[in-house]
């Protein structure tokens, strides 16, 4: 249940800065029932993924620059079939989430 709970927060987070809604960086961990500096190693992942967003004084909010979209990745199918859960959930989750595709790839 952790793995969906933080997919979740991922997307809150993305959905929170596209409506340039997040609030300070304290507002927003308690948003999300997170310490700070769990805010923060999120907001890392993110932009270690390609998010790119900023934060603004003036609004007291972070902010999409450009659209982003959550993708996982895994190295190879063996790798895939290995994961709990595997192909199955991941595309449980495109099917049931359209607002936001979780997408998984598979590199051969």
């Amino acid at each position: 249940m952790k793995f969906i709970e933080q997919l979740e927060r991922f997307e809150r987070i993305i959905t929170l800065m596209s409506l340039r809604a997040t609030g300070t960086p304290n507002q927003l961990a308690e948003k999300l029932q997170i310490s700070e500096r769990t805010l923060y190693d999120y907001l890392k992942a993110l932009k270690e993924r390609g998010a790119d967003f900023y934060y603004s004084d003036t609004y007291q909010s972070y902010y999409l620059l450009t659209p982003f979209e959550i993708n996982f990745g895994c190295c190879s199918k063996l790798e895939l079939s290995q994961t709990r859960g595997g192909k199955r959930f991941f595309i449980s989750l495109q099917k049931f989430r359209s607002e936001r595709p979780y997408n998984c790839y598979v590199f051969n």
